[in-house]
């Protein structure tokens, strides 16, 4: 069934349609336009119409680092979390998102992966988790930021394998490339369909140059 959402201010790329029309079937939006729209798909009583009267239609946001909300955290570990911080993302305009877990021992951080890849495949939370953003531990304790100095650690042969067993929900990893074990899997990682992103990182433009000719596509965060 066709959906329509009319009587809202429709903002596109470079205009806004005042009163516009927005048409959805089977969850992908059709077309847009003016109430005109809906004379030309059919009959009208055949369309569920959603009225947005008062009211802005806007494209969702996709929130690529986010490491909690409504009290809750990614490195929780539990699936209540990560259903709790959907909602929360969900009910403020966000459509897709990609959880972001912190430095913590990585047993701690694998269980987050469980709860949230748990979420992603119930698929029935009304917003599309895109993945895992690993912000940690394997970043530079010099600029550590909040992050808790004691669970930085190297990416060594050991501590990927968490990587690896984590892979079909690990999107992105934010590290320091001037550290050895952390560059040498930087290729390694983008191979695996990883984006590699420096961050709390003390590299200098050298070694960043290195660590983006080996598929390093990203930053996270300047120091």
């Amino acid at each position: 069934m066709k959906k329509a959402i009319i009587h809202g201010d429709v903002y596109l790329e470079n205009s806004v349609i005042q009163n516009g029309v927005v048409l959805i079937e089977d969850k992908k939006i059709i077309a847009v336009g003016d109430e005109s729209l809906l004379k030309q798909h059919g009959n009208i009583k055949t369309i569920e119409i959603i009225d947005a009267s008062n009211r802005c239609v806007i494209p969702g946001y996709i929130d690529t680092h986010v490491h909690g909300g409504n009290n809750y955290d990614c490195n929780d570990g539990t699936e209540e979390a990560v259903i709790r911080m959907s909602e929360f993302y969900r009910n403020h305009g966000v459509t897709a998102y990609y959880p972001s877990t912190s430095s913590d021992p990585l047993e701690k951080i694998e269980k987050g992966f469980a709860a949230i890849r748990n979420v992603m495949q119930a698929d029935n939370i009304g917003i599309e988790i895109l993945g895992t953003h690993m912000e940690g531990p394997f970043i530079n304790k010099k600029h550590k930021g909040c992050q808790a100095e004691e669970q930085i650690l190297p990416l060594t042969d050991e501590n990927f394998k968490y990587v690896e067993r984590n892979s079909d929900i690990i999107k992105r990893i934010t590290l320091a490339p001037e550290i050895p074990e952390n560059f040498n899997r930087i290729r390694e990682l983008s191979e695996m369909g990883v984006v590699v992103s420096i961050g709390h990182s003390d590299a200098v433009y050298a070694e960043v140059l290195k660590a983006y000719h080996e598929g390093a596509t990203m930053v996270t965060h300047l120091y």
